[in-house]
């Protein structure tokens, strides 16, 4: 058995944290372009190591999906942000089952 003869010296050092942030595309966007548009309007004003969500609401067209996929997402972003994505077109939704029949 060890006996401390006096308290270990412990330091507390805050860490930074990464700003989180949310973005949520609107089902009503017109098209692939104002997608994209709309995406780079949102990042931009971001901190450069920022943690962003991006979801869409159900009901996004395929191109607008197609059109936010990673690859080209992450283009419009700094290579130092971390994205996390949840878009799904609308072809990839699992249909969903009805209740009470």
């Amino acid at each position: 058995m060890v006996t401390l003869r006096r308290p270990p010296e412990i330091e507390f050092r805050p860490l930074p944290a990464r700003p989180m942030h949310y973005i949520r595309l609107a089902a009503d966007v017109a098209d692939a372009a104002a997608a994209v548009q709309f995406m780079t309007q949102r990042l931009a004003p971001l901190e450069p190591n920022s943690v962003v969500r991006v979801s869409a609401a159900e009901g996004v067209p395929d191109d607008v999906a197609a059109a936010l996929a990673a690859p080209r997402l992450r283009a419009l972003a700094p290579a130092t942000m971390h994205l996390e994505l949840r878009i799904d077109s609308a072809q990839q939704r699992p249909p969903r089952w009805r209740r009470g029949r």
